[in-house]
């Protein structure tokens, strides 16, 4: 079992501020308010920072709207601003500054070859349709022999 957070003083929570550029208190919050360039880059900031987030299980309050996010952290069980809090504003301010780590961009598929190779495949969307062709056309079939009885 983990011990709870130990709510921070006033002392320690001014002296942390200054390793937190932008980051201040407010209403007994954590508050800092991003701006990005337009909508899709504000949402991708808050889609970028939630699996951070969630493996550090401390949720933070976040609202946007349009260009901004907007962040408030305090930990209900210190009754306060504790270390927790701290932490995940560092984790906010690097992913902000793009310092996050991220998975390597996977090349990008052509229609075609989406459609006809699956993934990890050995061939081309050219041997593919070629043998989607073959496949296509109609088998020979010995014509059917229909035996019906003449009365």
């Amino acid at each position: 079992m983990t011990a709870a957070p130990v709510r921070l003083t006033n002392f320690e929570i001014e002296s942390l501020l200054t390793q937190l550029p932008g980051w201040t208190v407010v209403a007994g919050k954590l508050h800092r308010e991003y701006r990005f360039a337009n909508f899709g880059k504000a949402f991708g900031f808050m889609k970028t920072a939630a699996p951070a987030i969630e493996k550090m299980d401390h949720h933070p309050e976040w609202f946007n709207a349009y260009d901004r996010v907007v962040v408030d952290l305090t930990t209900h069980d210190a009754g306060g601003i504790s270390q927790k809090d701290v932490d995940l504003a560092k984790r906010l301010e690097e992913i902000a500054q793009g310092d996050s780590p991220r998975r390597p961009r996977q090349p990008r598929r052509s229609r075609r070859s989406a459609l006809f190779a699956p993934r990890g495949s050995e061939y081309s969307w050219q041997e593919a349709s070629a043998r989607i062709r073959r496949s296509a056309r109609p088998a020979r079939v010995a014509p059917r022999v229909c035996r019906t009885s003449r009365s």
